[in-house]
């Protein structure tokens, strides 16, 4: 179960980054990465990491209630629950779902990844 372990390491790292330092999440990503962010797509690691680095937060914290992980082909799906901290806002429930691709030197990178806040805007 290789998978789960590389899933588990990828979420720890990712939202730990997340959390103090946005802008290093870029190795991540590469130009066939895609973000669906609340419905919209970004293409491309420049496209990503501008999303990523220009959210109107400024203090963000990550509590991941689960991490689900599965092989797919070469690939790994990871699903994570959780809430988020941003500002002085309340903790607001988030889901995210990564898609980590293999890359020739043998690490991964984030192939697909959507977000959604969970609350109802309507």
């Amino acid at each position: 179960m290789a998978y789960v372990e590389v899933g588990q390491t990828f979420v720890k790292f990712f939202y730990e980054t997340f959390d103090s330092n946005r802008a290093n999440l870029s190795p991540l990503y590469t130009n066939e990465s895609t973000l669906t962010f609340e419905g919209q797509q970004f293409k491309g690691n420049e496209e990503v990491m501008k999303k990523i680095v220009n959210l109107p937060i400024k203090v963000v914290q990550h509590v991941i209630t689960t991490c689900d992980c599965q092989p797919l082909a070469n690939a790994i799906v990871i699903h994570v629950l959780g809430q988020q901290k941003s500002d002085d806002d309340m903790p607001l429930p988030f889901s995210e779902t990564f898609v980590l691709a293999p890359t020739p030197e043998g690490s991964f990178f984030v192939m697909n990844e959507i977000y959604r806040l969970g609350v109802h805007n309507g």
